[in-house]
């Protein structure tokens, strides 16, 4: 197969797709790498183009996977979370699958900071019970 040289033939074609077929449809012309896209609206700017939300959203979920990758480090634990989930196996998702586990990640692992958060509270409280009752023994051993 040819490859794009300057001194090959090409064409200019007009494909018109319907909305919810556009990205799949790109996304496979993409991998072809025979195809170059033309912006035909250049005088519109990026927050009025139709992906402006989607590029929105995608700056959503990375900082969430920044967050949880923060506190994965933060933990020691990326390492082992790597190893058990991991990169065993490549899963492809949708953009809504993506960000429906990122937000459940997210909330899983705001639930687990606030019962480790309790968790250290209480023992906290019941070493200092401990060190009471310690001292409260040796107070009355005396007096006896």
């Amino acid at each position: 197969m040819g490859e794009l040289f300057r001194s090959e033939e090409i064409q200019l074609i007009q494909l018109f797709i319907q909305f919810d077929a556009a990205h799949d449809t790109v996304e496979e012309l993409g991998h072809l790498g025979k195809v170059q896209f033309r912006d035909l609206n250049p005088e519109d700017t990026a927050f009025q183009r139709n992906f402006v939300n989607d590029v929105k959203r995608c700056d959503e979920m990375e900082n969430r996977i920044s967050t949880i990758m923060d506190e994965l480090e933060r933990e020691s634990l990326l390492g082992n979370v790597l190893i058990k989930e991991g990169l065993e196996e490549e899963k492809m998702y949708t953009m809504d699958q993506l960000e429906a586990k990122l937000e459940q990640e997210e909330r899983e692992l705001v639930a687990e900071n606030n019962h480790t958060e309790q968790l250290e509270r209480r023992k906290n409280e019941l070493t200092e019970l401990k060190h009471v009752l310690e001292k409260d023994s040796t107070f009355f051993s005396r007096s006896w």
